[in-house]
């Protein structure tokens, strides 16, 4: 088992309520068509990568399975069973814990690094496919419920490729970010890998 450790960072109200307004329903996950992919840049944060070398891991017989489980800011903990030697179409068994019950979230397997300049993740799978994107949410039309504890289980379909993303070629890892309402603010990653 792989447990690592970010740092949530403040959502951007003002940017947040424009993309609340301008984007349909996990549109955060998915490119408009764009023909732009992924930098291979890093925009990766140095609380993240120090913890990342830094985090202990649980116990050998859990690293030797091919679940994973991450924390993010120090109350997110996120499991996902399997994360490892994915194929595409395979469920994976999330659980999330530690969540702020009054904001919303979106879960997905997206690109470990940011394209510079996007405020959103490149994420695999298809806008609005059933299963490849989850909206973690209280609201209405939510489709993974949050319990007012701050905690949600959801199955995520394994998709290799995306818009701007290809797991093949990228490091991937399954994403729980804010939604729309939020600024797209990462929350807390677990690395996943497909089979070759």
């Amino acid at each position: 088992m792989k447990t690592i450790r970010t740092a949530r960072p403040r959502a951007a109200t003002a940017v947040a309520a424009l993309m609340a307004l301008s984007l349909p329903l996990l549109a955060a996950c998915s490119d408009d068509g764009s023909e732009e992919q992924a930098s291979a840049s890093s925009t990766t944060e140095a609380p993240a990568s120090e913890a990342s070398s830094e985090a202990p891991s649980t116990s050998a017989a859990a690293e030797s399975s091919d679940s994973a489980e991450a924390t993010g800011n120090s109350e997110v903990k996120i499991t996902a069973d399997p994360a490892e030697n994915l194929a595409d179409g395979q469920k994976i068994s999330v659980k999330v814990t530690g969540l702020d019950p009054e904001a919303g979230y979106y879960g997905a397997i997206c690109a470990a690094e940011s394209t510079p300049g996007k405020p959103m993740p490149d994420c695999t799978g298809e806008r609005g496919a059933a299963g490849t994107q989850q909206w973690i949410t209280q609201k209405d039309g939510g489709t993974a419920p949050l319990s007012p504890a701050g905690e949600t289980e959801f199955t995520l379909t394994a998709k290799q490729k995306g818009q701007a993303v290809d797991c093949a070629t990228q490091e991937c890892v399954l994403k729980i970010f804010g939604d729309h309402t939020e600024g797209f603010e990462d929350v807390a990653e677990v690395p996943v890998t497909f089979a070759s």
